[in-house]
């Protein structure tokens, strides 16, 4: 019999504000490197991709219905390939695809019999951009040059401008400026949209959560702001970075004094995926990233 018996789609739940403990302790317990193994990306995205949840058998089990793919379970460890492609067959009978995104390399090389039923794919458009925090904090080289320019004419055009903790109490003046700063944007409306709701999600429940942020302002308006969170001992995410787009140098100086911050804590900074937009994809290359964590799949074979 399948252990993936009973593994019913209709018993997953969505991505809850009380589900944080147990699904952080999953990923504390498995030391994750992708963005995708982080509570407040799954909270605060929950709504626009879809996502569910549910523990089976001692595993996580995470599903996005925008994409119709599942997460590598993460938890008790798989002693063959066949309880992996059990899980995906069992979202095969439900209509779905059966994909399963993130597989550990260790599991590809324990198991190369996975690849009897599976196609390995990679997404270029959703590989996750890692820099050095502290060559985001110092700028230093020549590929940085234009941006510690950029900072240098910021701090000597705005002298009076000072950072603050960001806090759930500039929820709506962040929004407010996110919506300044999407006015300026020519990226797919659709992805504009469904970071809206996510950023706002964020931002309403930012203690609860567990997000840290700064915030730059200049008399009192708010000029930029970025929220980020721990994924592992070693590295953060940066959720979103938005900033006044006639306000030239802003976007610099506020990466620049966000990196500052996280130097102290982490080694690395994840900036999340391009999602094959021209400008982001040019933005986050721009930063001279230390390597593109490639998004891989297992594909079921016809």
């Amino acid at each position: 019999m399948s252990t993936a018996a009973g593994l019913s789609i209709a018993s997953f739940s969505p991505v809850r504000l009380e589900d944080r403990e147990l699904i952080e302790r999953f990923f504390a317990e498995n030391n994750p490197q992708s963005c995708e193994y982080n509570f407040p990306n799954l909270y605060s995205w929950g709504e626009a991709y879809h996502t569910r949840w549910r523990l089976f058998h001692g595993r996580l089990i995470i599903y996005t219905g925008l994409d119709d793919e599942l997460l590598f379970p993460l938890g008790k460890p798989f002693p063959d390939a066949r309880e992996l492609c059990e899980i995906s067959d069992a979202f095969r009978s439900q209509g779905k695809s059966g994909s399963i995104n993130q597989p550990p390399s260790d599991f590809l090389k324990n198991y190369p019999e996975i690849m009897e039923d599976f196609n390995l794919e990679v997404n270029e458009d959703a590989g996750e951009y890692i820099y050095l925090a502290e060559k985001l904090a110092t700028l230093s080289g020549s590929r940085l040059a234009k941006k510690k320019n950029l900072v240098s004419q910021f701090l000597r055009e705005n002298p009076d401008c000072t950072c603050a903790t960001l806090t759930k109490e500039l929820a709506e003046p962040c929004i407010a400026l996110s919506e300044k700063w999407r006015g300026s944007r020519t990226e797919a409306v659709e992805y504009l949209d469904q970071e809206k709701s996510a950023m706002e999600r964020a931002l309403r429940n930012f203690d609860m959560l567990g997000v840290g942020g700064l915030a730059a302002f200049r008399k009192g308006n708010l000029l930029a702001f970025a929220a980020f969170s721990r994924i592992n001992s070693d590295s953060c995410t940066v959720h979103f970075e938005k900033y006044d787009p006639e306000i030239k140098g802003a976007a610099q100086y506020i990466n620049w004094e966000l990196a500052k911050i996280l130097r102290e804590k982490f080694i690395y900074v994840n900036r999340e995926q391009d999602l094959g937009l021209p400008g982001l994809r040019q933005a986050k290359r721009s930063y001279a990233p230390i390597r593109i964590q490639p998004h891989i799949s297992l594909r079921r074979k016809d």
